[in-house]
């Protein structure tokens, strides 16, 4: 079904979130804050709210995001212990009845792309992920599957904007990489705005799409996003401990997988009362030629 928050007004859905604050006793004192409009985020809505000398991050939910495969109790879930392991800011609150999200805001800036191609920068974010793929995977944490994530967006993708033709190369692809049997705690949206430096530490922030599974998606997902992947591997590989976790074939398949999965969120966008915008439309479409010049082996 059509996302009806994003069309809304800021002023009514500022006024929504003061009263979802001031439902619950953690939040109540928020409702009264400074509220500042954040920007970068695709789907939910985002403001950071002052008061006194404390800053929170407050996220108002996409109302679609369970359509594109979100989580949301298991997100609250592994943010907790991404939290409690210093790789997440610190949560107060996590309501997914309410649709919402509070969290320390995190002093820091996000990276540029020119952060992203720094190899020293690379190396630390190398670090960053280790010590998240080593923390223990609760069976509380939801367990992502890229190939079925892929099934579901298919059924969400209007028939006339399939692609056909890389949907059955897709399938193809997770099958080879459905006989691992990789278990650990995973962020899967490494894109550079996703991580904060805050002057001596790495952040990690936006966890919607993270859960339980292979860190070779991990991995993938910080590549794909990235202007020159074979640069972005090499700084990343010693700061990770200087191997990657399966086969270089390996890593090639969930590139291109994780890339295809990524097409097929972006067309998903396009349903019946939600008009997909310009910009979104620009990306499918470079993702969808890059995924057919790197067609990968039969």
């Amino acid at each position: 079904m059509p996302d009806a928050t994003h069309h809304r007004e800021p002023a009514e859905l500022e006024s929504r979130v003061r009263q979802l604050l001031a439902a619950d006793e953690a939040t109540r004192t928020l409702a009264g804050g400074n509220f500042v409009p954040l920007h970068g985020g695709q789907s939910n809505h985002a403001w950071r709210v002052e008061l006194r000398d404390c800053a929170w991050s407050v996220r108002l939910n996409a109302a679609d995001a369970v359509r594109l495969g979100v989580d949301r109790s298991s997100e609250c879930r592994l943010l907790g212990i991404a939290a409690a392991a210093g790789l997440a800011p610190a949560v107060l609150r996590c309501d997914p009845q309410a649709g919402l999200l509070v969290c320390r805001f995190l002093e820091g800036r996000s990276w540029t792309r020119e952060d992203f191609s720094l190899p020293e920068n690379l190396g630390r974010l190398g670090r960053l992920l280790r010590r998240l793929h080593e923390l223990p995977a609760s069976d509380e944490i939801q367990e992502v599957s890229f190939g079925q994530q892929a099934r579901r967006l298919e059924s969400e993708v209007p028939e006339d904007r399939l692609p056909v033709a890389l949907g059955a190369q897709a399938s193809k692809v997770f099958a080879r990489l459905a006989v691992r049997q990789a278990d650990c705690l995973c962020h899967n949206d490494l894109h550079h705005l996703n991580v904060v430096d805050d002057g001596e530490r790495l952040w990690l922030v936006d966890w919607e799409y993270g859960g339980r599974g292979d860190p070779l998606y991990d991995l993938a997902s910080c590549l794909c996003q990235h202007p020159e992947p074979r640069s972005a591997l090499a700084g990343l590989l010693p700061g990770y401990g200087g191997s990657l976790p399966g086969s270089a074939s390996e890593l090639e398949d969930a590139c291109w997988a994780f890339d295809y999965v990524r097409l097929l969120w972006y067309l998903a966008q396009d349903t019946p009362g939600q008009e997909i915008s310009a910009d979104f439309r620009a990306i499918a479409g470079q993702i969808e030629r890059s995924l057919e010049h790197r067609m990968p082996r039969a």
